[in-house]
């Protein structure tokens, strides 16, 4: 897992970190300022069209628990960012 932060100052997606496909839970912790930015935690479908996770929604000072899939990649997908937002996040095994 990373044991930094990753900076996100633009839109775009975002990969989390999952070491292997044997974790079970994750958290995906935010911190911050956003600005006028929304993050949501997402998987891409066949087509690579972002899909929101159910709760995927996830403010600056929270902490997500997600349980990725054997082969699901999970982003945090970031949109409508202004000059101010200055987003950090950081990813840690549970289990």
């Amino acid at each position: 897992m990373s044991d930094k932060y990753i900076p996100i100052t633009v839109d775009g997606n975002y990969p989390v970190k999952i070491p292997n496909k044997n974790i079970s839970k994750v958290a995906v912790y935010l911190s911050g300022t956003f600005g006028t930015a929304t993050a949501v935690l997402s998987y891409a479908d066949p087509d690579n069209n972002m899909i929101p996770l159910t709760d995927g929604a996830i403010l600056s000072g929270e902490q997500a628990l997600i349980k990725p899939g054997a082969t699901m990649p999970i982003y945090l997908v970031v949109a409508g960012s202004d000059g101010t937002t200055n987003i950090h996040m950081k990813s840690s095994v549970l289990g």
